[in-house]
């Protein structure tokens, strides 16, 4: 299988290595900036360079893929500052909200599609 970590910072440790982590900057806790080389394949839920973030990988029998979002900034909303998260694999279709702090629209939930699992 796939080692894959969610709401990577390396903080906790790493042993041995994931091969994918996503990041979400709501908290220094759930990302970092200085990531383990070894590390194959970082996907930020937001885009460093602005606008939105777009993932869609293929990892052994893994597809990721992300769907951009915005994030709560004190009391307003950062433009596609988050991503969820999807994971495709052995037939399921998981879900990472990561930090979702607001209604999904309709778009949303179209390019989400159905999930078999849902991580909030």
């Amino acid at each position: 299988g796939v080692r894959i970590a969610t709401d990577f910072s390396g903080v906790y440790g790493a042993d041995p290595l994931p091969r994918v982590v996503t990041m979400n900057k709501a908290h220094r806790t759930h990302y970092s900036d200085h990531v383990d080389p070894g590390i194959e394949y970082v996907l930020r839920g937001w885009n460093p360079d602005g606008g939105p973030a777009r993932h869609a990988v293929v990892v052994d029998d893994v597809y990721i893929r992300n769907v951009p979002t915005d994030i709560r900034n004190g009391g307003d909303l950062g433009k596609d500052g988050n991503s969820i998260f999807i994971f495709e694999v052995a037939g399921l279709c998981i879900g990472h909200l990561g930090h979702l702090h607001h209604r999904l629209e309709d778009a949303h939930y179209g390019a989400i599609g159905r999930l078999d699992i849902l991580m909030v």
